[in-house]
């Protein structure tokens, strides 16, 4: 029996001598506070004295929990005045006096070994806790989020003078940044006091400058225009102006500036970015400094405004683009025996791939040169600037592909990371715009998403992939010799290069990374994960791209003896990809395919029969399995073929691994290698019927489509039980499943003939029926139906259990009752089965007019029968839209009954399911279909509604040359919408009139005929624009 929690008992253990109780009344009271803990009034007030004295515990353990507790207890428990005086507490504990004589703060793991932390270290971590769990809005935030930043405006962050304030004021610039970033409401009153503190620590040592630039950046973020305005001028257009100031004091607003545009660029005026972009070009016009961390705090500023606000960047692009060049250049450790090559004086017909000479190349080692930083930078904003798109993607090509290109002698791993990926991003663009190029033409793909694709422009990407071709043996002896070396951050982003040249120009490509085929079988071996998965990734986009992946097979050979489970299954599952699309390959390909499938199952089957294997691996195994002896049996030979199998049919024993096994064996069962199922089909047949009866959704589904292919094989005398258990499964509870499940007694009647009609009469039939009737029949369910229905007519004997006009009469008494229950849509789709099955059978439309059905559809005064009456014309309306029943002539009396129902009943739906009637059945009458009912909306215009919804079934189901043939002089009847134009109407209002329906509806019926007309000719449309259809 769970133990009541006591607030007083608990308090009393707070206070004992036993640190351990302490520790577990702590620990309860954690665990309540998360549960929502509400202490009454008197209890609270202790709760929070207890913690506060803990907080002092000489047990670090104790102190611990103790901390946590406080946090929980003030966001969750605690009253306003309580949060408040919490929270003052712990201002002062933050407060000069309690602050420790050096910077260094003990860490948590610190004080596990013993050691006690200083109150003002204490009361950091506890403000900054509470503040993660405070809500954003609320009584109890607003108290402590006022309290907090009242307290850190009256300590003046912006005087440091004293070196004891210097923790304080680092640890104070971070809870002040948190709270501008989550509690805007509570804060806003504070925001011209926190800019006037954060503008005075401009010029503040390194540490204490950082923390402040990242409160502005918050500050900007949520802070008004105006206020933005005001503290930019104050950064930049007062003092910039001013031509004497220091380079120190310019490095310091400019990281200012480069914080606040990193998050709010795009709320700044345009004046004051081009300011700050002037500044940063004339201060880097020189880059003799040696002030790297200016220079690249200049940089990631240009890459901040490029992000945020790329309009305003692009009105300085050319400067910038300048600068960028020489910075990505920057080395003063590199000297170069002759000189660089100058990309401004290249012609414009020239490669912006020109190799530039790597003769005379000398290098000054220097562990301490950090010039790195400039470069990396300068890319990173290159970077920006090609993915922002701003700029034509020729255009990026020429400026900034050279650049690239000449930058791949680059010695510093970190740069060459950013390098690669700058570069694979160029790539992706360009294949990017290749393949818009590619779909411009295709009227599926909506032409406003896509750039121009003139003749011009065609040409320009043309020449980009011809470039890319051009430099692709460079890029790839590059990427060669980074593979090559020690295992390294670089290898990531060159793999995203290759990548990317595989999507440009797969069969091109693919012969261009043949020879680094070696090192990237060293890489699979001794790499990271994620260069492993990259490698994995390029060899399925060149197998997805169709070219020959032959040269690669070792890749994922590789790889599937892996020792970390996600490389070995991710490379199982692409084997098990490029042998199924590979045994329709060309003969000469025939034995390295070949080879290579028995390798995969020889380590497959190994990774399925291991004891201790990940559950993803011997999914994917599994799966190779199934492939290779569906594809592949003769490679394999007969007797490891049967084994493989077998060793599937054991793995259906297995919940981890029976849907996979079950997929295989399906597989196994529809491809020709299916007679190696034989030996144990029986066996086989027992284990699926089991599996029928399983709760996961996703395995009755495979075992279902496991038996629809294993049934022609399989012995007759299981097909009783079988069918017991699948007719379960015919419910409308989920449709997907009742589908595979009638498909499998279809291919039962199909397979056995007439002697399991009896069988599917006795057990499947009032399923059948049950799911006819219900909601749903919609999709595959009704496929599936309709193919069960003409399989049992092919297989109807002289004394069938289930006779056609059994099957008609049930599936009629459902429909009508689905008319008087107003279900008309479910209706129809038991309809359809009805024609179905006078479709197939030999007695044709007979099975319907019977004498009994005709005296119905004659007694419009029969009110009883109003619902029989509209589901004969639904079966009716049903057998003239089918293709096999146009040439097939209804009788003329039927004709005339439909005809009479549609003018004379009193009755809507018999009226509306009337004119669907008459129009198919005059579909099937070629020589005056369209024209009976021309010569109709002439003789009664008060019927025109009607009428013209039967014309358009007839349209419908008509071949394109009659509806065209009578065109001209049906388009006239159309357009003069409710105009006399008969002499029947002579002028008459009535006649005028549709009286069978609303204006509206009339209009649609109207819409609806034209455009079955425009469909069979399409020079109907350029009258239309002439002329406004009637109404509208």
């Amino acid at each position: 029996m769970a133990m009541v929690f006591s607030v007083r008992e608990t308090l009393n253990k707070m206070r004992h001598t036993d640190p351990d109780l302490r520790y577990m009344a702590l620990s309860d009271l954690k665990n309540e506070l998360k549960v929502g803990l509400k202490p009454r009034k008197g209890e609270k007030e202790m709760i929070q004295r207890y913690l506060f004295d803990l907080l002092d515990d000489p047990t670090s353990d104790v102190q611990g929990m103790a901390m946590q507790c406080l946090p929980l207890f003030i966001t969750e428990a605690a009253s306003v005045s309580l949060a408040t005086e919490a929270v003052s507490k712990l201002c002062k504990f933050l407060g000069p006096e309690t602050a420790p004589e050096t910077d260094e703060m003990m860490s948590d793991s610190d004080a596990q070994f013993g050691g006690r932390r200083s109150k003002h270290s204490v009361a950091f971590l506890l403000l900054k806790s509470t503040l993660d769990g405070l809500p954003v809005k609320g009584n109890v935030t607003m108290a402590v989020v006022e309290t907090l930043a009242k307290y850190l405006m009256s300590i003046r962050l912006s005087d440091s003078s004293d070196p004891k304030l210097r923790g304080i004021i680092v640890d104070s610039l971070e809870l002040l940044r948190d709270m501008l970033t989550k509690f805007q409401s509570p804060m806003a009153q504070f925001y011209d006091d926190i800019a006037q503190e954060l503008l005075g620590m401009i010029d503040e040592e390194q540490t204490i400058r950082r923390k402040a630039a990242a409160c502005m950046a918050a500050l900007s973020t949520v802070c008004s225009p105006e206020l933005l305005t005001t503290i930019l001028k104050s950064v930049l257009i007062d003092p910039l102006s001013n031509q004497t100031m220091s380079a120190d004091k310019l490095s310091n607003k400019i990281q200012y500036i480069g914080a606040i545009t990193k998050s709010s660029a795009h709320k700044m005026e345009p004046e004051h970015l081009s300011i700050a972009m002037d500044v940063i070009f004339s201060s880097m016009a020189d880059l003799d400094s040696d002030d790297l961390d200016f220079f690249e705090a200049c940089l990631l500023t240009l890459e901040s405004i490029a992000a945020k606000n790329p309009s305003e960047f692009l009105k300085k692009l050319d400067p910038a683009l300048e600068l960028l060049m020489r910075c990505a250049k920057y080395d003063p450790n590199y000297m170069d025996g002759g000189d660089d090559v100058d990309d401004d004086n290249n012609d414009d017909d020239e490669s912006m791939f020109d190799e530039d000479s790597d003769n005379g190349l000398v290098y000054e080692s220097d562990d301490d040169d950090m010039s790195w930083k400039v470069r990396r930078a300068a890319l990173r904003c290159v970077r920006t600037i090609v993915s922002s798109r701003m700029m034509p993607v020729d255009v990026l090509y020429n400026t900034l592909g050279a650049l690239l290109l000449s930058r791949l002698r680059e010695r510093e791993e970190n740069v060459r990371v950013d390098l690669y990926g700058t570069f694979a991003d160029l790539l992706k663009e360009g294949g990017y715009a290749n393949k818009k190029r590619e779909v411009a033409g295709d009227r599926m793909v909506d032409a406003t998403d896509f750039a121009d694709q003139s003749s011009e422009n065609g040409e320009k990407i043309d020449n980009i992939v011809l470039q890319i071709r051009e430099a692709a043996p460079r890029l790839a002896s590059t990427v060669k010799k980074d593979l090559a070396g020690k295992p390294g951050k670089a290898a990531l982003s060159t793999i995203r290069v290759l990548q990317e040249l595989a999507s440009i120009d797969p069969e091109h490509m693919a012969g261009v990374m043949v020879p680094l085929i070696p090192e990237l079988d060293s890489c699979v071996t001794e790499q990271n994960v994620q260069v492993k998965s990259s490698i994995l990734v390029l060899v399925s986009r060149l197998h997805l791209a169709n070219v020959s992946i032959v040269p690669f097979l070792s890749l994922p050979l590789r790889a599937v003896e892996d020792r970390f489970y996600k490389i070995t299954a991710q490379a199982l599952q692409l084997c098990a990809k490029i042998l199924s699309a590979m045994h329709t390959g060309p003969p000469e390909l025939a034995a390295p395919k070949k080879d290579f499938a028995v390798k995969v199952h020889e380590i497959s089957k190994e990774r399925v029969v291991a004891a201790k294997q990940d559950t993803e691996v011997r999914q994917a195994a599994i799966e190779v399995l199934g492939v290779v002896v569906a594809n592949y049996a003769e490679a394999l030979g007969n007797q490891i073929a049967g084994e493989t199998v077998a060793l599937l049919c054991q793995r259906l024993n297995s919940d981890v691994t029976v849907l996979a096994a079950l997929k295989e064996i399906d597989r196994i069962a529809e491809s020709p290698m299916a007679g190696l199922l034989m030996p144990m089909v029986e066996e086989l047949e027992t284990t699926l019927i089991k599996l029928l009866r399983q709760k996961n959704v996703d395995v009755r589904r495979a075992a279902l489509q496991a038996l629809r292919d294993l049934v022609p094989e399989a012995p007759r005398k299981a097909d009783t039980e079988l069918l017991r258990e699948v007719t379960k499964v015919m419910t409308e509870d989920e449709l997907r499943s009742a589908a595979l499940a009638i498909a499998v007694v279809t291919e039962l009647v199909c397979t056995r003939k007439i002697s399991v009609v009896q069988a599917v009469a006795d057990l499947a039939w009032d399923p059948f029926l049950k799911l006819a009737s219900s909601s749903l029949p919609r999709g595959q369910v009704l496929e599936a139906m309709s193919s069960l229905l003409k399989a049992l007519v092919e297989n109807e004997g002289v004394d069938s259990a289930l006779s056609v006009s059994r099957m008609v009469d049930n599936l009629s008494e459902i429909g009508v009752k689905q008319i008087s229950d107003d279900k008309r849509l479910n209706a129809q789709s038991t309809a359809m089965f009805v024609s179905v099955l006078i479709r197939e059978s030999r007695i044709g439309l007979n099975l319907l007019l019977t004498e009994e059905n005709l005296s119905n559809l004659q007694g419009l005064g029969m009110e009883k029968s109003s619902s029989r009456r509209i589901f004969l014309l639904a079966c009716i309306a049903d057998l003239g839209r089918s293709a096999a029943w146009t040439s097939v002539a209804f009788p003329e009396e039927l004709q005339e009954m439909v005809l009479k129902i549609l003018l004379d009943s009193n009755e809507e739906g018999e009226r509306s399911m009337a004119a669907l009637a008459l129009g198919a059945i005059c579909s099937n009458d070629r020589n005056k279909g369209i024209k009976f009912f021309i010569d109709l909306i002439r003789e009664i215009p008060e019927k025109r509604y009607l009428l013209l919804t039967s014309l358009k079934e007839t349209m419908i189901v008509m071949e394109r040359e009659h509806v065209v043939e009578y065109g001209r002089e049906l388009l006239p009847i159309l357009l003069a919408g409710d105009t006399t134009v008969s002499d029947a109407s002579d002028g008459n209002e009535g006649a005028s009139t549709a009286k069978d329906a609303g204006k509206g509806s009339l209009q649609t019926a109207t819409a609806e005929c034209l455009g079955q007309l425009a469909r069979a000719d399409p020079s109907v449309l350029d009258k239309l624009e002439q002329v406004s259809v009637p109404g509208g």
